[in-house]
Order: C-alpha cells, then structure tokens, then sequence
C-alpha cells in the first residue's frame, strides 16, 4: 500500500505545465467563456492539480485560459510523491466526474435572480 499523498500549494511557471495527454474532458466554447469570466472577477480560486512531473491532473481549462492570456506562473496542488499512470488517469477522472451533489431549485429560484444565474453559466431552459 502506498503512503498517504499530501498535497501543497506550489507556484510554477505555466511553461512547465503539460496536459495529461488522456484527458477525456472536452471543454466547449460555452464552458471556457464562463471559466473566464470566473477567472476575470475572482481570480484562481481554484489551483491547478498536477503531478511532480508537471503533467496536468485537473485544471486542463483554466491552464488554457491562462496560456492564452500568457500569464507566466500559477498556483498548482502538487503530491507529496509521485503519482503513477493509474493514479493519474483514477484522479483525473474522479475530479471531473465526483460531483457530491446537485443544486437546490427552490433555492436558486427564490434566492438567486435568473439574470445573475444565466451570467454565472446556467442555462435558461436546460435540465440539471
């Protein structure tokens, strides 16, 4: 068995980064505009997961988004050992797809206005 992986906060230059080349996630035209309008107003908020290789785990979109706009570094959750081709593909997979949850429709609507939903990437007549 293998120890416990701890993870820390590391900042890298994004030209070291390299996506996962397996990478099943597609990122649509929709999908990144909405990442980049998150990113615009917040910041980050969310490091880039990858290997002590510097190989992309999960962030693939954001490392994009921050490519295109040439940034130079980034804060990333790098493991306290390394992580091998099944752990990588496992993890990849399970930060993509192990959503805990799903959103409250009465909620949203008698908390939240539709306008704020439909900027934040809700669609207006799409089941969730």
């Amino acid at each position: 068995m293998n120890k416990k992986i701890t993870w820390q906060i590391k900042k890298v230059k994004l030209s070291l980064l390299k996506p996962f080349e397996f990478n099943p996630r597609r990122m649509t035209e929709k999908g990144m505009k909405d990442l980049g309008k998150s990113i615009d107003k917040f910041g980050l908020a969310e490091p880039i997961v990858i290997n002590t290789d510097y190989i992309i785990i999960g962030g693939h979109t954001r490392y994009y988004i921050l490519k295109d706009r040439e940034e130079k570094s980034v804060d990333c959750y790098v493991p306290s050992r390394t992580l091998d081709e099944k752990e990588i593909k496992e993890l990849n997979i399970r930060l993509n797809k192990n959503i805990a949850g799903s959103f409250d429709f009465d909620i949203l609507a008698n908390n939240f206005e539709l306008p704020d939903l439909i900027d934040w990437g809700f669609e207006k007549n799409k089941k969730y």
